[in-house]
């Protein structure tokens, strides 16, 4: 177990480090896409579709050259 590695102090570090990137990591997603609902950035993995449905992505593509060439 990793607790069995640090002390309460440094999993305690550890996490408000985690935490205050994951603020970060909101606000950056909210400075671009202001209608992304709370519920959507709590660190959970989507597919693409769900990705779109929530407003994370821009678009998707069917394959890698058709996503290449969007940009």
């Amino acid at each position: 177990c990793s607790s069995d590695l640090l002390s309460d102090e440094q999993l305690a570090d550890l996490q408000a480090s985690v935490d205050s990137i994951h603020e970060d990591f909101k606000a950056a997603i909210r400075s671009k896409r202001a209608m992304v609902a709370d519920s959507a950035l709590r660190g959970q993995v989507f597919s693409g579709k769900q990705a779109a449905a929530q407003g994370l992505v821009t678009g998707l593509a069917d394959s890698f050259s058709k996503a290449l060439a969007s940009f």
